[in-house]
């Protein structure tokens, strides 16, 4: 575990050091956890499992993203100026829906809001599709596409 003044991220390497282990088997070891395929043996997994709850190690989803995989992150993006929130709104079942669903996947949401405001709602692609290649996929929620 790092202990340098500044806060940083743990990493692997971090949690393989302190559960006396390569980075290799924390890999393998958290994979499995994903895929449900044991590629370490138990004693070896429980002592990463271990460290990986004393550090608070989590997956960057971008370098799993780069290393192939996917984020585990769905998005929602809304064409509306106020994302729709309370009951009587029209989309708060779907968001609702989406919820359940996503938590049912083990599935992350990313609610993008941060697109420029341009007359009555947001634009998708005034800033570009690049964000939204953050998630895995993303549900388009609006009456007007802009």
């Amino acid at each position: 575990m790092r202990t340098d003044a500044r806060r940083t991220r743990v990493t692997q390497a971090d949690v393989a050091r302190l559960a006396g282990v390569s980075q290799a088997a924390v890999s393998l070891a958290l994979a499995g956890e994903r895929t449900g395929r044991t590629r370490v043996g138990s004693e070896v997994r429980a002592r990463i499992l271990d460290a990986v709850a004393m550090t608070g190690y989590a997956i960057d989803p971008v370098a799993r993203r780069l290393a192939g995989g996917t984020s585990s992150i769905l998005g929602v993006f809304t064409y509306e100026k106020t994302f729709p929130t309370a009951g009587g709104d029209f989309y708060y079942p779907f968001l609702v829906g989406i919820e359940r669903q996503a938590a049912a996947l083990g599935l992350d949401l990313l609610l993008f809001t941060s697109s420029a405001v341009e007359g009555d709602g947001h634009r998708l692609l005034s800033s570009g599709l690049g964000r939204l290649s953050a998630a895995d996929g993303v549900v388009l929620l609006g009456r007007h596409t802009n």
